[in-house]
């Protein structure tokens, strides 16, 4: 029952949905139960909900694997995303929080810039009330990859 109250807070009264609107979800498998009663909760409202599901190791591997012109590449799916959607819930479930942190910040530094403009697209779309962006962190268990031990469970 708490799953359920917490998924219609954010749909209810963190994004303030509409009937009609279009909803993109971004998480991790993590956060599937959430993303699911997100996801009905938005029915429920008329929205229309668009999950996007990130295999957290994908990002790591093209960090460490891609080429400039790979890392400095846009995707066009998600530039047409900043542009159409009415809301987003980004929520935040990664089983290894520090998977990014022996990466080389030159790799970094360029991956951030090739989505500067789309940062530019949707902070510009909030401003004008036409995007409404929130961010929810999904406490999972967390391990340290060194030591393989539970760290917390959330």
């Amino acid at each position: 029952m708490r799953i359920e109250r917490w998924a219609h807070t954010l749909v209810n009264y963190s994004l303030y949905v509409k009937a009609g609107e279009t909803v993109a979800i971004y998480a991790t498998p993590l956060a599937a139960p959430l993303v699911e009663t997100v996801y009905r909760e938005l029915l429920h409202v008329g929205a229309h909900p668009l999950p996007l599901i990130d295999l957290e190791n994908l990002e790591e591997i093209l960090l460490r694997e891609g080429s400039e012109d790979q890392l400095m590449h846009l995707s066009p799916v998600s530039s047409a995303l900043a542009q159409s959607v009415d809301a987003q819930l980004t929520i935040a479930s990664r089983s290894n929080t520090r998977a990014l942190s022996s990466i080389e910040p030159a790799h970094m530094g360029k991956r951030r810039m090739a989505y500067r403009e789309l940062s530019e697209v949707r902070r510009k779309r909030e401003q004008a009330e036409r995007l409404l962006t929130i961010a929810q962190e999904h406490h999972t268990t967390l391990i340290d990859m060194r030591t393989k031990q539970v760290i917390s469970e959330g």
